[in-house]
Order: C-alpha cells, then structure tokens, then sequence
C-alpha cells in the first residue's frame, strides 16, 4: 500500500459494509474514494462483523474491504467513529486516548504514514465550544505525533471559522451536508459531502447506489492548493 493524494472527483464515505461487487461498481461509475470508519477503541476486525446481516449499521473498517475496496481501484481514507454525547466525554484526556486509537487502528490497517486521518466532529448534545476545541486539539496532536495528517469532519456548528482553522496541525477539512457550516478560512474544505455543496454542483446521494447506503463526496483542493491523502494500491 502507498500513499497518494485524493483526486479531484466523486467518492462516498460509508459505516456498512460495501461487498467487493459493489466496491467495482463504484469505481466502474467513476467513484474514486471511499472513506471508511475506524473504530474508538484500538482493534481492528480482520473481516467485517456482519453478524446482524451484510448491511448493519455500523461496521467498521476491516483488513479484508481494505484489500477489496484497493482491488476495486478505490482509494481509501478514514475516519473514525464519533460519539453523539459529547459533554459526557469531550476533553484533553479523551482527545489524546481516541487520537491514539485512530493512529493504531490505521496502522493496524496497513495504512502508510501521512495519509489523513479524519476526526468526526459532531455531537447531538451542543456541548461548550471550550472542551470541543480542547478535544479536537488533544486528538490532532496524537494522530500528528504517530505520522498521520489530521483531518477534521465538520458536523458542528458551534465554532466560527477562525476557531476551526486555528486548531494546530489540521490541515484538510471534511464539510458534512449540514446547512449552515463555518468555512475554515482562509484554507477552506477539500472534501465537500452532499454534492449539492459542492464546486460541481450535482445532486446528493442519499438513495441507495448499487444497494448500498452511502453519502457522497467531493474531494477538491482547498485554497490554499491542498489535497487530502488516501491509502493507494
């Protein structure tokens, strides 16, 4: 596996499982990326775990669709699992412990050093912009300090846009589909989910596509000439 820079172009992201068929019909369509989901404690499966069905809701990111998903001609790239109750567990101790376990959960993957690792930034519970930039920063630096690039998924709408762009070591931010979203100026997003956000303005994919509940993406360069990384064949 190598590392390579996201084109410009269609992906998706996706917690379920996505069958090797699937995965070659993406990529026959044009998809270029799938971003998969890492989970918060630090193991990953060597299959998927589909003991409630093949499309359970959500299954985390395995050694074998990383190696079919690579077989497909998809690039890959990750993010880990958030947890709605923010105010219960936000913090700098929290921040470092899941930064860690996203780190060793891409190793552990095979995933080469300096791809971008993506913190899902999203709470059901409003918790104080305080402890939300006390955990993002104590995540980055752990993911930054194991040779990964962090990278942020903004489903939060708590923070201004200098807020987002002045957590260190973040260099790629994820806009979610939300309406209302502060752009981390002056860098900006490069990945866009929900096309109709999008530089190309195409519609969303929340049906599902080839049988498969996913949401759609479009990576971009950001202002500042940056792409994200993925994991390549």
């Amino acid at each position: 596996m190598r590392l390579i820079r996201a084109p410009v172009g269609p992906g998706f992201d996706a917690s379920t499982y996505i069958p090797p068929a699937a995965a070659a019909q993406f990529a026959a369509a044009g998809y270029r990326f799938r971003i998969g989901y890492l989970r918060r404690d630090k193991h990953v499966n060597e299959a998927p775990d589909l003991s409630d069905g093949p499309l359970t809701w959500p299954v985390s990111f395995s050694r074998q669709e990383l190696a079919e998903h690579l077989n497909a001609g998809l690039l890959v790239s990750l993010v880990q699992f958030a947890r709605f109750n923010g105010r219960s567990y936000l913090g700098d101790e929290s921040g470092r412990e899941l930064g860690e376990a996203a780190a060793y959960n891409a190793e552990s993957l095979g995933a080469p050093k300096g791809c971008t690792l993506w913190v899902d930034a999203e709470w059901d519970d409003a918790p104080p912009d305080s402890i939300v930039m006390v955990y993002l920063i104590a995540w980055g630096l752990a993911v930054y300090r194991a040779g990964y690039r962090p990278g942020i998924y903004e489903g939060y709408e708590g923070l201004t846009g200098e807020q987002w762009y002045s957590l260190p070591k973040y260099q790629a931010y994820w806009r979610s589909a939300m309406k209302h979203m502060a752009a981390p100026d002056p860098r900006g997003w490069n990945c866009y989910q929900g096309w109709e956000h999008s530089p190309k303005k195409a519609s969303v994919g929340r049906p599902p596509i080839f049988g498969c509940s996913v949401d759609t993406n479009f990576a971009c360069y950001d202002k500042k000439g940056s792409r994200f990384y993925c994991v390549s064949a």
